[in-house]
């Protein structure tokens, strides 16, 4: 439970920062535009990455595969719900 619990924070609590730099006008237009990018494609895939490494689905070899986009959702029960999904019956 604790791993699931430091996952949430380090996928959610950047999100909010940056929502809400954005909603309160701290941040531009144009730098809310990049961080979002920067967390989409960057941050949230490398810690997915290493959280499907911990949780051995993954290995090093196809970590590079997370930035991929919608690559890991098959992982998604497992990354978000702490579940394995009745038809991952391979393992990697």
């Amino acid at each position: 439970m604790k791993n699931i619990l430091i996952f949430y924070l380090s996928i959610f609590i950047p999100f909010a920062v940056i929502a809400y730099c954005g909603h309160e006008h701290i941040i531009s237009n144009g730098l809310f535009f990049w961080l979002l990018m920067i967390y989409s494609f960057i941050y949230h895939p490398f810690i997915s990455g290493l959280r499907l490494i911990y949780l051995r689905q993954i290995k090093w070899s196809q970590f590079w595969w997370n930035f991929v986009p919608c690559w890991n959702l098959k992982f998604f029960d497992l990354l978000f719900f702490n579940r394995v999904p009745n038809n991952n019956l391979e393992k990697k």
